[in-house]
């Protein structure tokens, strides 16, 4: 009875959004217990993707896929001004500064003011990776942050999405704010002696290059706890060109130039990472290693072996291993996947 009811207190006891600004509230408030104000995630294609592990005697309900709640609305809701920095906070319910919740984050995103808004209708506002908790100026552990909508976002009625990934389970809040002044647009130039009727037309325009070799710079790449660019690719291009589309979207990066092309220099590194060299072998291995003593390098591999002991997880989906966690067979897998994913260890 005891492992069960802290089953129950774990899984019904996780995080929502607490305060907004000086005085606004979440779409659930602050009464009520645990069960009242938590509300589970599927950001996943199907509901089916995101059950948790039976263990947790968890049954998602269709209520996951909606990202808010749709019989509420903030009371009180913020008042925030476009490009000034307000305080978001959520609750931490003993998950913060005790390794619990060490590199997970919190995505925040915008729409629109809908009483039932799609998951769609929510866009990037620059912060896909919030840490989950931190430490404040005092040394204080917290579980907030400082969020700046853009300066240009219009006056009006709109909506925060919050979603926290956290182990097996993904956890979301909404937040309805009044954006009370946005930036105005910028006068005209007065040097400028173009008249609206002289402005160039869209058949003025020419079109773009189609042969110019160059990265994307609007292309993102999703591995569940962040969104990933070009820059991303560059740092480690052996390994990140294959992935995905990776190689269409990087052409100068991932060597997709033609030969005539001078691609322009690579995107500047965004860590600072030794390059790393390969020194000539002077004795090769006279036996190829066993299947079993590689690390594994394709999803294939990793269905079968886990990924415990290598950098499959932060290589291919950066993030990183669960290696604390293993199935009856000694395998873990990667932060936000879970063993279902994996074969039967009769098979493995």
């Amino acid at each position: 009875m005891l492992v069960l009811a802290l089953l129950a207190g774990r899984a019904a006891s996780h995080s929502w959004i607490v305060s907004v600004g000086a005085d606004g509230r979440s779409r659930g408030g602050i009464a009520g217990g645990d069960h009242a104000l938590q509300r589970y995630a599927c950001p996943l294609e199907t509901l089916e993707q995101c059950q948790p592990d039976p263990k947790h005697g968890i049954v998602l309900t269709e209520d996951a896929m909606r990202p808010c709640r749709h019989d509420a609305v903030s009371d009180p809701m913020a008042a925030v001004e476009a490009g000034e920095a307000f305080a978001l906070n959520w609750m931490g319910n003993g998950h913060a500064g005790n390794g619990q919740s060490d590199g997970t984050c919190v995505r925040i995103r915008l729409a629109p003011f809908a009483q039932d808004p799609e998951v769609g209708d929510f866009g990037f506002i620059g912060y896909e990776c919030v840490d989950y908790w931190r430490f404040d100026d005092e040394g204080k552990v917290t579980t907030s942050a400082e969020i700046t909508l853009p300066p240009e976002t219009p006056a009006g009625t709109y909506t925060l999405h919050w979603m926290w990934d956290f182990t097996d389970f993904w956890f979301q809040s909404c937040a309805d704010i009044t954006v009370t002044s946005g930036s105005p647009a910028p006068p005209p130039d007065p040097t400028d002696d173009t008249s609206p009727s002289e402005a160039p037309t869209e058949d003025d325009v020419s079109p773009p290059d189609d042969d110019a070799c160059e990265d994307s710079t609007s292309w993102f790449l999703n591995t569940r706890k962040t969104t990933r660019n070009c820059q991303w690719v560059a740092l480690k291009p052996s390994k990140r060109c294959p992935k995905r589309d990776a190689a269409e979207r990087c052409l100068a990066t991932c060597g997709g130039c033609d030969p005539d092309d001078t691609p322009p220099s690579p995107p500047p590194a965004l860590t600072t990472e030794p390059p790393t060299t390969n020194p000539p072998t002077t004795n090769p291995p006279t036996t190829e290693p066993t299947a079993d003593a590689l690390p594994p390098t394709t999803d294939n591999d990793y269905f079968h072996r886990g990924c415990a002991g290598t950098p499959f997880c932060e290589t291919t989906q950066g993030t990183y291993c669960k290696d604390w966690q293993s199935d009856e067979c000694g395998r873990s897998v990667c932060h936000g996947d879970s063993h279902a994913l994996l074969v039967p260890c009769a098979e493995a």
